[in-house]
């Protein structure tokens, strides 16, 4: 299908509770954004009442302001750039526009839903908006962020509408569970015959296929007007085929894609080469940390209990996963296999006048080239992981280095930093990761669904505190240029001297 020149014919935005515009103006404090992700259908119902306990910290001093939570539908298997596109014009409102490049790349109509309004028309870089994504959704914001900075929206978009970037358990790296649910290692993005990820490929397929016959209420919204995947845009032999061999799950534009470490790696370039753009956004990721080392001799680890649920079998996988069976391997693995070669082979001197080449590790070396071995040179974060993605992965995009990403000491019991180290040590360092671990949680212990845990309490309690001092530190940087430097100072020590209560510590 070739893309559509033009989006008059793309459809309404569906009138449901979960498509609420707030209202103009803008809000005097600007509103967060909620993202799920893969496969995540769930509503703001199932999520609790999270915006209460986003605004506890105000009401502990008295404070009549509260932040709104705007809850964003994006497609659940659409690929990161798709998802990044319905992301975007969902809250500027317009039609989706995927790009014509893109659209005529992977096969499908230019143009996707139209919202005739935005769930918040004013955004802006002088209405800037908060945006916590659990999953893949933080891997979707991550993507759209970029896609601003290349300048794919349009010049009025700028990078500083995002005043925040939070995330929890996203695969900005990728996850080896991807690999093991389409049960291919070596062919991605083609799943085996038959796998969990084949299952869901036929069932995304039979659903829109037979959507307009089925009642609206039990067809998930798959967000796909551009692919033409119903009864009335493809034969009955056509879907068979599609279910036969998916172009649409078994490409490179969708989700399982994303999820392997090959893509990972492409998302990781594209960041790289616009780090620095944008100096008005702050970073924060959550990691979720459910495994413990199980020999402290070998890097691979075990779920800290013992349950029976997939999220444990998966955990357990994880631990003890062979990333070698990847082909090609991931580049973390095969740089560790580049600098092991340079540290471990020592030259000799030869006594007859030439070199000598020795080394006790080489058969290791080759043996994990070949794929005859573990991958036992990978530390252990590869190996931690929350049941979904490996703790690695769960930091940020790219690598770590000093100027760029901050990790602060494990929390137990608990999933708020103490308020008066976030202040030392992050609020003032826009451009920062600051990557904070949470013990003893699993991939859905924080979000999407709401269990009334303290460390869902905590989470919404913190964030909410977070959120409050970038609003404060984005204001008092606004007013750099206006006012003279010595007025710039004491407003800035009159922020650190705010008193902030305890509770939920």
């Amino acid at each position: 299908m070739l893309p559509s020149s033009t989006p008059e014919y793309s459809p309404e935005t569906p009138t449901n509770a979960h498509y609420r515009p707030l209202p103009l103006p803008p809000q005097a404090t600007s509103p967060l954004v909620l993202i799920e992700g893969f496969l995540s259908c769930t509503s703001e119902y199932f999520w609790g009442d999270f915006e209460t306990h986003l605004n506890a910290h105000r009401a502990e001093v008295g404070s009549k302001k509260r932040r709104h939570i705007i809850f964003a539908r994006v497609s659940p298997v659409n690929s990161v750039h798709d998802r990044a596109c319905e992301l975007f014009y969902s809250l500027k409102g317009g039609t989706v526009d995927y790009g014509e490049d893109h659209s005529i790349q992977n096969g499908h109509s230019r143009y996707g839903r139209h919202h005739s309004t935005g769930l918040y028309p004013s955004w802006s870089a002088k209405h800037p908006l908060h945006f916590l994504g659990h999953s893949m959704g933080g891997v979707t914001i991550v993507k759209m962020m970029s896609m601003i900075r290349d300048g794919f929206f349009g010049p009025d978009a700028h990078p500083d509408m995002v005043a925040t970037l939070n995330c929890v358990g996203s695969p900005f790296r990728g996850t080896q569970i991807g690999y093991w649910i389409t049960g291919s290692f070596t062919t991605a993005p083609k799943f085996a015959p038959i796998s969990i990820s084949t299952l869901v490929s036929w069932y995304l397929h039979l659903m829109s296929y037979l959507s307009p016959i089925l009642p609206s209420a039990i067809v998930p919204d798959f967000h796909n007007e551009a692919r033409n995947l119903t009864m009335k845009d493809m034969s009955f032999l056509d879907l068979l085929r599609q279910l036969c061999c998916s172009d649409w799950s078994e490409g490179k534009d969708a989700i399982p894609w994303d999820c392997t470490f090959q893509a990972g790696e492409d998302r990781d370039l594209e960041w790289e080469s616009s780090r620095g753009m944008g100096g008005r956004t702050w970073y924060r990721s959550y990691v979720n940390s459910w495994t413990e080392l199980s020999n402290p001799q070998e890097p691979f680890h075990t779920p800290k209990k013992f349950s029976m649920t997939p999220m444990w079998l998966l955990s357990w996988i994880m631990g003890g996963f062979d990333f070698h069976r990847i082909k090609p391997l991931p580049k973390f693995l095969a740089d560790r296999l580049s600098i092991s070669e340079d540290e471990d082979f020592n030259t000799l001197d030869d006594p007859e006048g030439g070199i000598l080449v020795s080394s006790e590790t080489s058969s290791e070396v080759d043996s994990l080239a070949d794929g005859n071995s573990m991958p036992v040179l990978l530390d252990e974060n590869h190996f931690a992981n929350d049941g979904m993605v490996p703790s690695f992965s769960q930091w940020h995009p790219g690598n770590c280095n000093d100027s760029s990403c901050t990790h602060y000491a494990p929390l137990v019991d608990t999933a708020r930093l103490p308020h008066s180290h976030l202040r030392e040590k992050s609020i003032l360092k826009p451009g920062v990761w600051n990557v904070i671990t949470v013990e003893n949680s699993h991939h859905f212990s924080l979000m999407p669904l709401w269990f009334g845990t303290h460390q869902q309490h905590t989470f919404w309690y913190g964030l909410g505190e977070w959120l409050e001092e970038v609003d404060a530190v984005r204001s008092l940087l606004s007013l750099h240029d206006a006012i003279p430097k010595m007025d710039a100072l004491k407003m800035e020590a009159k922020l650190r001297m705010r008193v902030v209560p305890n509770a939920y510590q």
